[in-house]
């Protein structure tokens, strides 16, 4: 069932105004992915992992906080982009006259989505796995291909379509969901997306091995023929 996090209580619902103002003033277009729409799809998967999970109210609030807020430090960059939303958050919640738990608490849900960070509690779980709902999409295909083109406008460099297939091949593979809600959910879509992956790499080998094939045959078509020799 999906659940609008519009549902939510009047804080959550400030925190999502405030987080697509700050979207819309500071983030850059290069930022193809990791964007509104990004931003949006996980406060979805935070309100559908918290009915499912069948979080208290003080638990939920914190989730969908932290999920409006877990990527505005990509602002000013990937690098140390969680701490700069938990500082955000921070600053938000100050703002808004909540306590010094829950801030803690929004902070910490937003340092838990680091890649190489692991989840201290169930609620963390939680928020990593609404941040890798994506994974299990049906809008993968697009969603990876924004990622690439992002990927290729920050560093500046292209990459072939092959290594990015693997490269996402690599993490799909080594990101399970952590929550049974969320493997309740997401693990079946995951495992079309990763299928997804896999044939798509194997077609493009395929091509890579008729091209050959034909470049071959091309070049002994062209190549001249050889007589017996005067004497």
């Amino acid at each position: 069932r999906r659940i609008s996090w519009r549902a939510m209580n009047s804080l959550v619902k400030r925190a999502e105004a405030h987080a697509r103002a700050y979207v819309a003033a500071h983030f850059p277009p290069t930022l193809t992915y990791h964007n509104i729409t990004h931003i949006e799809g996980v406060a979805h998967a935070a309100a559908q992992l918290a009915e499912e999970a069948k979080l208290g109210e003080e638990e939920r609030e914190s989730l969908l906080v932290a999920a409006w807020f877990h990527d505005l430090g990509m602002a000013a960059g990937r690098d140390d982009h969680e701490l700069r939303g938990a500082e955000l958050a921070t600053a938000f919640l100050a703002g808004e006259g909540a306590s010094q738990a829950t801030m803690d608490h929004v902070r910490a849900l937003i340092l838990a989505t680091k890649l190489a960070a692991q989840a201290n509690d169930r609620l963390e779980q939680l928020m990593r796995d609404a941040d890798m709902s994506h994974l299990a999409s049906e809008n993968f295909p697009s969603t990876i291909k924004h990622l690439r083109e992002e990927r290729e406008a920050v560093t500046g460099q292209p990459m072939k379509k092959r290594k990015w297939l693997e490269e996402n091949i690599g993490f799909v593979e080594r990101t399970p969901y952590g929550s049974p809600e969320a493997r309740a959910l997401w693990d079946a879509g995951k495992a079309k997306n990763l299928a997804w992956l896999k044939e798509f790499v194997a077609e493009l080998e395929n091509k890579k091995d008729e091209d050959k094939a034909e470049k071959k045959k091309k070049k002994a078509a062209e190549a001249p023929t050889t007589g017996p020799e005067a004497g």
